[in-house]
């Protein structure tokens, strides 16, 4: 819908339905502090930038939480419950700022895959289709895996001390495959 379309759909809406439409609005975000961020502002349909508020409570998913890094540009859907200016809450957010980053480091994930990443993008869990779990990125170390402990296992059960001349020598330490893959067995 084009601005002039908006703007002559609201001058023929009633307050009433305006007033819902005011309800949920895309902001952006300034400082963040514990479950309340503040709001820097939106767009209008006039370009002009609508008004600030103070910080708001924030709605993040059971068991995660998140802030955006300073400077970034995040953004959210803030929604007035009741259609009260005076009780905001954000219920839906996103860093694109971050998620480039992430992109840059590792690529795209793929159709159905889940990311987590913090704001520098500079480490990232991949929750793959296949049920696999990839950790990767900046100061990660590689996992051993069920074939590497069992190696080890071995080694260790064959492995000996210094024995006296002529016996026969310990064997050599294995070599680990490592991953960064993580997968249930």
């Amino acid at each position: 819908m084009t601005r002039q379309r908006t703007r002559t759909l609201r001058e023929r809406t009633s307050e009433a339905v305006l007033e819902a439409a005011n309800a949920i609005r895309r902001v952006i975000f300034g400082d963040t502090a514990g479950g309340l961020w503040g709001i820097l502002g939106y767009e209008t349909d006039d370009d002009s930038e609508g008004e600030s508020a103070e910080p708001v409570e924030t709605f993040q998913g059971i068991g995660i939480y998140a802030r955006p890094a300073a400077g970034d540009k995040a953004e959210g859907i803030m929604l007035h419950v009741g259609s009260q200016t005076e009780h905001p809450v954000l219920a839906a957010f996103r860093n694109e700022d971050a998620r480039r980053r992430m992109i840059e480091k590792f690529g795209d994930i793929g159709a159905g895959e889940v990311a987590l990443f913090p704001s520098t993008g500079d480490v990232r869990v991949l929750l793959k289709v296949d049920g696999t779990i990839e950790i990767g990125g900046t100061g990660t170390q590689p996992l051993a895996t069920k074939a590497d402990l069992e190696t080890l296992r071995v080694w260790l059960a064959a492995h000996g001390h210094p024995l006296p001349p002529g016996s026969p020598p310990n064997s050599p330490p294995p070599v680990l495959l490592y991953s960064q893959i993580l997968r249930g067995e």
